[in-house]
């Protein structure tokens, strides 16, 4: 992008003009969001699930402020409206893996100590997002930005294919500190359940 910039009679690029274009870009990309934000199979469940065992659900994001609040809103229809959702722009020293949007998440939903929470990631930075900040941690495998599948896509390819991108999404998701795999966002609670039953016993991310 650099080099088609230079080829144009302009000046080279300057502060000012990074921030106008990712001022042009914002709007095209919430309008995007909507084509992408129909709730995975299963996730309005887990939130169900989740609210029955009196468990609280926040929420980190790399989307700005607007793009997230455009997905809230789009989850809230679908049933999985977290209790708070804190995005880079929230905290100081920027995003993932920092753990300060998880900080803010337990400070606002006034949850401690920090070993008690678990973080549901689907891409490296997402999951050391969670060990950073002392919390355990759930991988998600096939309907991850990893696998890189849509749900059509998943439904075309072959056996092998899907074990391929499963395998790939999984080792990198353990590599980044993983505690838990799970193939579904929308298959989280089991995965849950057993972490409770190792804080129980003394256990420790």
């Amino acid at each position: 992008m650099l080099e088609e910039w230079t080829r144009q009679p302009e000046a080279p690029p300057r502060e000012t003009d990074v921030e106008t274009l990712y001022a042009a870009f914002i709007p095209r990309q919430i309008e995007c969001l909507g084509d992408y934000a129909k709730a995975i199979a299963g996730v309005p469940e887990t939130f169900e699930g989740l609210r029955s065992r009196v468990v609280r659900i926040g929420s980190t994001t790399g989307y700005t402020r607007p793009m997230l609040e455009f997905l809230v809103d789009r989850a809230r229809e679908q049933g999985c409206e977290p209790d708070c959702a804190i995005c880079p722009g929230d905290v100081p020293g920027g995003g993932r893996p920092a753990p300060w949007m998880c900080y803010l998440n337990a400070i606002r939903l006034e949850i401690s100590p920090l070993w008690t929470m678990v973080k549901i990631g689907d891409t490296p930075s997402d999951i050391a997002e969670g060990p950073d900040a002392g919390m355990w941690t759930i991988g998600v495998t096939r309907t991850s930005n990893e696998a890189g599948l849509t749900a059509e896509e998943w439904d075309a390819a072959t056996a092998a294919a899907r074990d391929a991108a499963i395998a790939q999404a999984s080792k990198r998701l353990r590599d980044a500190g993983a505690h838990n795999l799970v193939e579904s966002a929308g298959d989280c609670l089991a995965a849950i359940d057993e972490i409770a039953g190792r804080i129980a016993s003394s256990a420790r991310p």
